[in-house]
């Protein structure tokens, strides 16, 4: 009979949960809005009260099936960090301040601005949790952060030369606060919240959102790509070596030597939900639109071609607007390429089933494990 693993994502407006199976079988798909809850509640409260619903209502659907059920693996946005207090400072929260740059960290910007914010919660709390990892720690009360492999810790936080940023206004003992890395697919411990009714099951670092989302779309193969497409959007290619270029994102890949080149696309599903949905006609929206898509996917195919690297006929989207046919069909017509679709629409899911069955021993290697369990579908 077919194991799962219970597959969760801290998002930025909701948390989802699947059931992913051993060769790819997605049962219990749920997702709960964080507009639900009173707004006076900190949003790790939420994160938290989400899970308990998600569990509870899981176990009462698949009764004696939750036993085949055999780990619990989280992912989540940031950069995103939260105190012992349950405060929280997402990643996308504005300040009317400057924030000073720490070099390629991604993290250490949003950490000056969480010390400026918060100053007492900062000073009272012994950890400053990474996004998600607040979760893991609630039901396992060990505090780690989530590397998706060695090479993205300079994204992160250097525990080396930090006298270069004292100067900006963070010190070690800032650093002190930060729990120490572990890879993605590392068991934390075991659930002991008994809140969570997850019965001791084994606790797994999942990896950032769009790390999940890449595996769980397979672009984790030279020549491989996806539309991350949410609230926010971006191209993603994985590429045989970091491409430099204005306007491109490159970080590494979760499978070492590989890399990922990106391009960004802000707020464009406020956009795509107005043309779309709300069947808003507006010329100009659409127009502007329209460029902002081509322009992102045309400026991420002129870089591979500069770079020799393969450029697909195809892309695998993923996120709230894969679920939208009318936006789906634009960028087919659009872009002149072939779109797929994976089982779900929300591919971190998956991603974090392929890493939770190789933290448990049942995959060799998380390319293994792709092949079995993520399935795509073509666009029709």
């Amino acid at each position: 009979m077919e194991e799962f693993v219970l597959c969760i994502d801290i998002g930025t407006s909701s948390v989802k949960s699947a059931l992913v199976g051993f060769k790819g079988k997605v049962i219990c798909s749920h997702q709960i809005k964080y507009s639900d809850f009173p707004q006076a509640c900190k949003i790790a409260e939420i994160w938290e009260k989400c899970v308990t619903i998600l569990v509870d209502s899981i176990r009462k659907k698949i009764k004696t099936k939750w036993e085949r059920v055999k780990g619990v693996c989280i992912s989540g946005n940031g950069p995103t960090f939260v105190l012992q207090d349950k405060t929280t400072f997402l990643w996308n929260h504005k300040v009317d301040f400057e924030i000073p740059a720490f070099g390629k960290s991604l993290f250490l910007p949003r950490l000056f601005a969480l010390k400026k914010l918060y100053p007492q919660q900062y000073l009272h709390s012994q950890f400053v949790f990474s996004g998600p990892e607040y979760l893991i720690y609630s039901m396992t009360g060990n505090a780690v952060t989530i590397l998706p492999q060695h090479s993205f810790s300079d994204f992160y936080w250097p525990r080396e030369n930090l006298n270069q940023f004292e100067s900006s206004g963070i010190f070690e003992d800032d650093l002190k606060k930060l729990p120490p890395f572990v890879l993605s697919g590392t068991i934390a411990g075991l659930c002991k919240n008994s809140r969570f009714n997850l019965d001791n099951l084994p606790v797994i670092c999942g990896a950032p959102d769009f790390v999940s989302a890449l595996v769980g779309t397979g672009t984790i193969e030279s020549g491989k790509m996806c539309n991350r497409a949410g609230s926010s959007e971006g191209f993603n290619l994985c590429t045989s070596f970091p491409m430099a270029a204005e306007n491109i994102r490159c970080m590494p890949s979760i499978i070492n030597g590989l890399w990922n080149a990106s391009t960004l696309i802000p707020d464009s599903g406020s956009d795509v939900y107005d043309l779309f949905c709300k069947k808003i006609s507006n010329k100009i929206k659409f127009e502007n639109y329209c460029s902002k898509i081509n322009s992102a996917f045309t400026t991420l195919k002129n870089c591979a071609a500069l770079n020799n690297q393969i450029f697909p006929d195809s892309f695998v989207i993923t996120g709230g607007q894969s679920k939208i046919k009318g936006g789906i069909k634009l960028k087919k017509k659009l872009l002149g390429s072939k779109i797929n679709l994976a089982q779900i629409p929300d591919a971190e899911l998956l991603g974090n089933g392929c890493i939770g069955f190789v933290a448990l021993g049942k995959y060799d290697s998380l390319q293994n494990a792709v092949k079995n369990i993520v399935h795509l579908r073509k666009l029709i």
